[in-house]
């Protein structure tokens, strides 16, 4: 338990840090997609936990997870087909027929559009004549061709667009199916599909048209079901955790060898069957994707920070007085440890009231300018030189030296104020000799006017900029300017004094801007979240408080002891590798839901990584034997952060993102070992000195 509060320190430090060098980390919307992430990571990250307990090491994580997650969507493909549609092997202007490659079910009276030909031939028919594959058409097609194709076409009977509604008659369309609109003279247009049928109605997603004339019905087909793809996969997953934990206990291979093969050849697999294309459920199965993108329980940030605050200070309070009963001989640790979840909570429930009543005034203040950038021209060059201005620049002069040392400005340049591109075109020193015909010492050009882009307080939704005159009063320059609340990042763009001042004359002081209305954005607690949490709850009570849990433990202390104890080990060792696998693949279904989309050669890479880094930060020794469900769901936490602190903060290269994690993993086993190697040490020294001492 030691183990675990330290690792909720290291957290803690690790989160108020992030939170110290960058604004962007305790934005909701950064919030919330840490949650979903680190309870997605969690789950895996809790299944190999009871791996690493018993001995164990799974590295095909990533693979289990790449096959479930493109596996899924694969079971779940849909494709949208015409009920009448064949390529043609020949279209005979003379005789006004075209040959079909293959049966289709077309009869005397039924309308059809030719494409992919001729482009003279492309337009609507009425079939006159069905001869096994040889249909008679009505206008003849106008030219001789062996490509193209022929498709069914219905006639529109009636529109509605107001309604997105059109009636087709008997087409028997269902929800979810979809049609595709084709005007007189067979151009093909909009697709949209089906959302409600009623006998020869239907409601549409978008409304039709105006020039549509005819659809191509269009029918949905899925290759599986939802619950059997869940069911497939989910099978698949207990099929690897059941043969990776025969492979070890029956087989008496190590973990290693085994799991480093499953993770080449899942991932293999996973390409072989998807032929290396990109796997997603596109447009489909919104409602099977809440599982992984829903938010419960919105509530304003304020709110939220409260609602944590408060756990945290509850659980810490209630771990603090249970110590405090308990008996010193049967305390697992000090009491005192309890005092970092209580500070996080008041922490958490400070800030919580602080942004739930404090309204910034002046969020930041623009004073006068007098050490605007200037940049140097190169003395020597033949050609003119494309040199950067700082972003912002609304006005630079470029300026000559004299021999007295006085500058002289030579040429100015406004810019537009919306411009992306701050760059200035100007010849270099020994031209500008040429040009002029004087002796100049030295170039420069000399910023004269910046804009300024002010970073604005979560929840900002009108500012005022203000102006302080030589009186020292404030007085609002212009009308107060509402924000988008979904611009991201946050900014506001206000000029500067020296462009204030040439616009319209006075002597401004200084500028600050002021928010004038704030509303808070809501968080939500992401639906993986709530999966997360009953899985530690089931793990925590199967470890803790169930006899196949002291198993589990007593095989990763002496795997030989807990044999001649009469536990029997092989079913123990598989029990836990069909659980790791189990659980990698319902992180893999999640992890799919929430990217939508999955290639295979790449979805799921060092998810392990983070997984086995997680459980031994957590408490897992890499020995066996130790671990909480808790610590491992803190260390997943730890994890996420150091990697949002990694892509968020400025300072530290992305790249290099792998190099951390792997030294927080060394750290972690390193400290691990020294501990214990301490914690023997002076076991052994007290055992003597009670020897010494009987």
């Amino acid at each position: 338990m030691k183990k675990t509060f330290g690792i909720l320190g290291l957290l803690l430090v690790v989160f108020l840090a992030t939170a110290y060098m960058t604004e962007a980390f305790v934005t909701p919307f950064n919030l919330e997609n840490l949650i979903r992430r680190t309870s997605l990571f969690g789950i895996i990250s809790i299944g190999v936990a009871f791996v690493i307990i018993t001995g164990g090491i799974d590295l095909s994580i990533g693979s289990v997870v790449c096959l479930v997650g493109c596996g899924l969507p694969f079971l779940l493909e849909v494709t949208y087909t015409p009920a009448n549609q064949s390529a043609l092997s020949e279209i005979n202007a003379a005789q006004s027929t075209v040959t079909l490659q293959a049966d289709a079910q077309y009869a005397a009276g039924d309308q059809v559009r030719l494409f992919d030909s001729n482009a003279s031939n492309s337009g609507i028919y009425q079939v006159k004549n069905v001869a096994g594959r040889t249909l008679t058409l009505d206008p003849a097609p106008a030219a001789n061709d062996s490509r193209g194709g022929i498709v069914q076409v219905l006639p529109i009977k009636s529109t509605d667009t107001d309604n997105k509604t059109i009636g087709l008659g008997q087409a028997h369309l269902s929800a979810r199916d979809r049609v595709t609109f084709v005007d007189a003279n067979g151009t093909a247009g909009l697709t949209s599909p089906v959302t409600q049928s009623q006998g020869g109605s239907y409601h549409l997603h978008d409304p039709p048209p105006a020039n549509a004339a005819y659809v191509v019905p269009l029918f949905r087909h899925q290759r599986t079901s939802v619950p059997v793809a869940l069911a497939l996969v989910l099978l698949v997953s207990l099929g690897i955790g059941l043969s990776h934990g025969y492979l070890v206990a029956k087989i008496k291979l190590q973990p290693f060898v085994v799991t480093l093969c499953g993770l080449l050849l899942y991932r293999g697999i996973t390409r072989g069957f998807t032929e290396d294309q990109t796997q997603g459920f596109q447009a489909e199965y919104p409602d099977l994707r809440l599982l992984a993108t829903a938010k419960l329980g919105q509530l304003d940030f304020a709110q939220a920070l409260g609602l944590m605050g408060g756990l945290l200070l509850l659980a810490g309070v209630g771990w603090f007085l249970w110590q405090r009963l308990r008996p010193s001989a049967t305390r697992s640790t000090s009491p005192l440890w309890a005092l970092l979840p209580i500070l996080a909570g008041i922490g958490l429930a400070v800030g919580g009231l602080w942004q739930a009543w404090y309204v910034p005034v002046i969020q930041e203040r623009i004073t006068n300018e007098k050490n605007l950038p200037v940049i140097e021209i190169p003395a020597e060059g033949n050609q003119t030189l494309a040199l950067d201005l700082p972003a912002g620049t609304l006005k630079f002069a470029l300026e000559a030296q004299d021999a007295d040392g006085n500058w002289t400005a030579l040429a100015s340049h406004d810019f537009n104020s919306s411009t992306d591109i701050f760059q200035a075109n100007v010849p270099p020193l020994n031209i500008i000799r040429a040009k002029t015909n004087q002796e100049w010492q030295a170039a420069r050009i000399n910023v004269l006017a910046q804009e300024h882009h002010v970073p604005l307080p979560a929840g900002a939704r009108e500012v005022i900029v203000e102006v302080l005159n030589v009186d020292g009063n404030w007085a609002p320059l212009g009308e107060p300017v509402a924000i988008d609340p979904q611009r991201q990042p946050p900014m506001h763009t206000i000029p500067s004094l020296a462009t204030l001042r040439a616009k319209d004359g006075g002597d401004p002081q200084e500028l600050r801007l002021k928010v004038t209305d704030r509303k808070l954005p809501r968080i939500g607690i992401p639906a993986p979240c709530l999966i997360l949490l009953v899985v530690a709850i089931a793990a925590g009570i199967f470890l803790n408080h169930t006899i196949y849990g002291r198993y589990l433990l007593a095989l990763g202390r002496n795997e030989e002891a807990a044999k001649y104890s009469g536990i029997n080990t092989d079913r123990m060792l598989i029990l836990a590798y069909v659980i790791c696998s189990l659980l990698a693949g319902l992180g893999g279904v999640l992890f799919v839901m929430d990217v939508n989309s999955a290639q295979p050669v790449d979805f799921g890479n060092f998810y392990e990584l983070y997984a086995i880094a997680a459980a031994v930060l957590g408490g897992c020794s890499l020995r066996g034997g130790e671990g909480t469900i808790l610590g491992v769901i803190i260390g997943a936490c730890l994890m996420r952060v150091l990697k949002n602190m990694i892509t968020l903060v400025d300072a530290i290269p992305t790249h290099i993102e792998y190099a951390i994690i792997g030294a927080v993993i060394l750290a972690g086993v390193t400290v691990d070992e020294l501990i214990k190697r301490y914690a023997a040490k002076r076991a052994a020294i007290r055992q003597q000195q009670e020897a010494q001492e009987g």
